[in-house]
């Protein structure tokens, strides 16, 4: 169930299943903590369903933050156990996390004569940036798979080895951040500074 339920889309989440499993709680009451903890920090929760023998069930995927938050207000003797294994599951996620991390900066691509950091913008003006040895071909190979057509608006050569450069204008790009690869548009900005 962990393994199913801890993703990273370039960050943590973790689902209220989990919490409400490891502190011995009911689903429902975790959920009703989570609605009073977002009435003050909403921008940590996000809301998801699920569909179980027909029927449509609530659940929350939380950031780091967001778990934090709801585990602190759990109180008393009975729940150090459950802070102390949930803990222990986000130590063991960051590692493996960070261990993957390593091995793409790592990864040898002197084999790779060319690498380009390209940005692709779709119909809803949304941009994905990325790296690759070929930009044209990536953005007609992520067409094949894409509701909206994606069109190449920034090509340039990078300058080190690995996934240095692009992780570094991810990293400058996080107030434009959406999801995984994918920014608003207002990170065409940033891409125009950095030619």
């Amino acid at each position: 169930m962990e393994k199913e339920l801890i993703a990273f889309e370039k960050e943590f989440f973790i689902d209220s299943r989990i919490i409400a499993e490891k502190f011995g709680r009911s689903h429902k009451n975790v959920l009703q903590k989570i609605d009073s903890l977002k009435k003050k920090e909403n921008s940590s929760f996000k809301e998801s369903t699920r569909i179980f023998r027909g029927r449509e069930f609530r659940y929350v995927k939380m950031n780091l933050q967001g778990c934090l938050l709801l585990i602190t207000s759990f109180t008393g003797e009975k729940h150090i156990k459950g802070k102390a294994e949930l803990f222990k599951i986000i130590a063991n996620a960051f590692k493996n996390f960070s261990q993957i991390i390593k091995a793409l900066n790592n990864f040898d691509t002197d084999d790779i004569p060319v690498r380009f950091i390209y940005a692709a913008m779709d119909e809803r003006g949304r941009i994905k940036i990325g790296i690759s040895n070929n930009p044209e071909r990536r953005v007609k190979e992520l067409n094949t798979g894409n509701a909206d057509e994606l069109k190449l608006i920034f090509v340039k050569q990078t300058k080190n080895k690995g996934f240095l450069d692009e992780t570094k204008l991810h990293k400058q790009g996080k107030e434009y951040h959406i999801r995984s690869e994918w920014f608003n548009n207002d990170v065409y900005q940033l891409l125009q500074k950095g030619e």
